[in-house]
């Protein structure tokens, strides 16, 4: 690709789709960001087009942003100059979504970035129609971001555009805010914060804390998140757990910095993820965390540094990790102030923007 590091004499039009930022998930928190700090740079034009809220407005009303959306985007196509689609693409009806706007692109010539959250797991258990519709969205793509070195592989099999990792980004806390895992009294407080929870390993969580409970360790389980299946709070209730665990819902802004700050030790058991941003947030407010060997986790979790990595699926390797740190207030200490400081380096969101813009630039000078 060819390289350009001056500012073009007009701010380069990119239109961001994806969910809407009030849709509960990790997607769009990272747009959200994205919005906010491009949104300040005078060398972009940055706008945002929501092609679901993930039923936040119930199906009907999800059903009409998703048309409302598509119709959007065809409108900003015939924009000029061209705009820059940036497509964050997941899984299920993200990818059907993203292939009707991939042919209208085509259709008016303009430049796609796609930005993989974490597809691979669903294109390897999808039939053979549906891995054909996700081939041809990034064959028809300019370029390729990957949240993990680990999804090259596959991603190279589709296309030939350059495929160039980039993390999630975060905002860093202030070090004022962050967390003291280790000083406070009291049970060791563990925080699990997700959306899809079976997907992300809280029954597996669950098992671990019976155990741990069983062999006495004095601890506190919070679950903050959407409870989209009904299922965990009878589950909770079933093994008798609701004297230690508690769940206190989807919690954003203030809420998540509090829940965030209070906690000695996060906890992510997940069976399949991209890059979680739950985890690089609690890694950015120097919790120590416990997540499983999937996705981009171990490329953001070093295993004895920052964290601890557990099979998913393995209760008794994942409560044996818990013990571990409970058990050690300096070693949750050492191992949160690593994570800081590595979340600082590698996740602060002005780094990743940095990197996408020289893209934007690269895209634009093609044109």
């Amino acid at each position: 690709m060819v390289s350009e590091r001056q500012s073009p004499a007009k701010p380069i039009p990119v239109v961001h789709v994806g969910p809407h930022v009030r849709a509960k998930g990790g997607m769009a928190t990272d747009i959200d960001n994205f919005l906010n700090m491009q949104g300040a740079d005078r060398d972009l034009s940055v706008t945002a087009i929501a092609t679901t809220a993930r039923r936040e407005f119930g199906i009907l009303g999800d059903a009409a942003l998703t048309l409302s959306g598509i119709a959007r985007v065809m409108l900003a196509c015939l924009m000029r100059p061209k705009p820059i689609l940036h497509l964050h693409l997941a899984s299920r009806g993200s990818a059907l979504r993203k292939g009707i706007i991939v042919q209208i692109a085509r259709l008016f010539r303009v430049p796609c970035l796609m930005h993989d959250h974490g597809i691979q797991p669903y294109y390897e258990r999808s039939g053979r129609l549906v891995r054909w519709w996700m081939r041809t969205l990034f064959r028809h793509s300019r370029v390729v971001v990957i949240l993990a070195e680990c999804d090259r592989p596959l991603i190279e099999t589709f296309t030939k555009a350059p495929i160039v990792f980039v993390p999630n980004g975060i905002m860093i806390p202030p070090e004022e805010a962050m967390a003291r895992p280790g000083e406070g009294e009291g049970p060791t407080q563990f925080l699990f914060l997700g959306g899809d929870m079976r997907r992300k390993g809280i029954f597996t969580l669950l098992d671990a804390v019976v155990s741990l409970r069983q062999e006495g360790l004095p601890l506190s389980l919070t679950i903050a998140g959407a409870d989209r299946s009904g299922e965990v709070e009878p589950r909770i209730r079933q093994l008798g757990l609701d004297e230690c665990v508690r769940m206190i819902g989807w919690v954003e802004g203030d809420a998540k910095a509090q829940v965030l700050r209070n906690s000695d030790i996060f906890v992510l058991p997940s069976f399949r993820e991209g890059l979680p941003v739950a985890l690089l947030e609690a890694m950015s407010y120097g919790l120590p965390a416990i997540a499983s060997t999937v996705g981009g986790i171990p490329e953001a979790v070093v295993a004895g540094e920052t964290g601890l990595l557990v099979e998913p699926g393995d209760a008794a390797g994942l409560a044996a990790a818990m013990k571990a740190l409970a058990d050690d207030p300096e070693l949750r200490r050492k191992m949160g102030a690593a994570g800081r400081r590595r979340a600082e380096s590698l996740y602060a969101i002005p780094v990743i923007c940095a990197r996408i813009k020289e893209l934007y630039r690269q895209m634009a000078v093609q044109d």
